[in-house]
This record gives structure tokens, sequence and C-alpha cells, in this order.
């Protein structure tokens, strides 16, 4: 798995001499993108995207600044705001796999 990820990586347009390789670890700087970009990327976007992001980030931060431990803190905002709730739920989840799972979860158990 490390070695078709370290592959990838290159076909993406990294050098050898980016990419430090240590047991199963793999370190790069991902700091410029390195594939073309989709089209509704756009500097209008992107700042529309910060701005929403920086209002959710704000909201969390409100809501749970007097929580200590992160299970306090996601069960209050599971309480008060659902929707932030199913976003952190869902983060790192790609659409793909919420459609697959969508054509598949009728058959499970």
């Amino acid at each position: 798995m490390r070695d078709a990820f370290v592959e990838g990586v290159k076909r993406a347009g990294y050098s050898e001499k980016e990419i430090s390789i240590i047991n199963n670890t793999v370190s790069l700087k991902f700091d410029k993108p390195r594939t073309e970009q989709p089209l509704s990327r756009t500097a209008v976007t992107d700042w529309v995207i910060q701005r929403k992001n920086e209002l959710l980030c704000n909201t969390y931060r409100n809501l749970t600044r007097d929580y200590t431990n992160l299970r306090d803190k996601i069960r209050i905002v599971q309480q008060r705001v659902p929707n932030i709730y199913l976003k952190i739920l869902n983060m790192g989840k790609s659409r793909q796999l919420f459609k697959a799972y969508d054509r598949i979860k009728d058959y499970l158990n």
C-alpha cells in the first residue's frame, strides 16, 4: 500500500528527492497543487469556501470553549448544531464512498 501511494505521488509530479520514506511512513511537502485543479476552483470560490470554513470553526470554538475533552465537545456539537456534527462525522470521507455505500446498504445485515 505504501509503495502504491508513493507511485501515485510520483505520477502527480513529486520527485524522489521530495519524498521521504521511513518504514511505512511517507513524508512530503504538500504546498501547491501538482495536478490539474477543477474548473470550479477560482479565487472567488476559494474565498467563499474559506469564509464558510472560518464560520464553522468559529462556531465550533465558541460552542466548545467550556469543555476540555473531545468527547464532551463532540457531544455538545451533536446536541446544538447537528449539521456541523454530521460534517465532523464525514470528515475525510469521499463522495464516492457514500455513493458506494448507498448502492450496497440494502444488502448489509
